[in-house]
């Protein structure tokens, strides 16, 4: 009998989300998020820290193959704007990261990950995004911030490699 109770219990609390393909489906097909302003504490010496429910705009340099942010922006220039937006899906609890890489080549990142209860973020993968495209990252468990570092551009190729 407590078997059919949890089951039904956790049944009901899934059956309103939304599956992962439903999320990258919509993700795919959104615009380009305006950008928010009040941000400009995220970036420090080319380090972006986003919270949950925030999306960050930052102007772009190239230096040689690394890609710095310079300054966190509230308009949106589609030619050197890297536009990111992290949520957590209200119905399933897992995070995402969406990069909108507004360069001509892959864009390669870094991420660490803070936890709720701890105080220092942890290293977790993500992927390369291809030019002029967004990239998804997802996280089955609260995170609360992301840390990105070290951008770089990487020459165009035919396959991705996730770090």
């Amino acid at each position: 009998m407590i078997y059919t109770l949890l089951l039904a219990a956790l049944l009901a609390g899934t059956a309103g989300a939304p599956s992962v393909e439903q999320v990258f489906k919509k993700i795919a097909t959104d615009p380009v998020p305006s950008c928010e302003a009040g941000h400009a504490e995220a970036l420090t010496s080319g380090i972006l820290t986003i919270k949950p429910d925030q999306i960050i705009c930052t102007s772009v340099e190239s230096r040689g193959d690394s890609i710095v942010p310079v300054a966190v922006v509230s308009a949106y220039k589609p030619e050197t704007t890297l536009v990111i937006k992290f949520w957590r899906e209200p119905n399933s609890g897992d995070m995402y990261l969406v990069v909108f890489n507004p360069l001509g080549g892959f864009l390669q990142y870094q991420a660490a990950m803070r936890l709720p209860g701890s105080l220092l973020p942890q290293h977790t993968s993500t992927c390369p995004v291809l030019s002029h495209r967004r990239g998804i990252e997802r996280w089955p468990q609260p995170v609360e911030e992301l840390v990105l570092s070290n951008f770089k551009l990487l020459p165009e190729s035919e396959s991705v490699s996730c770090q």
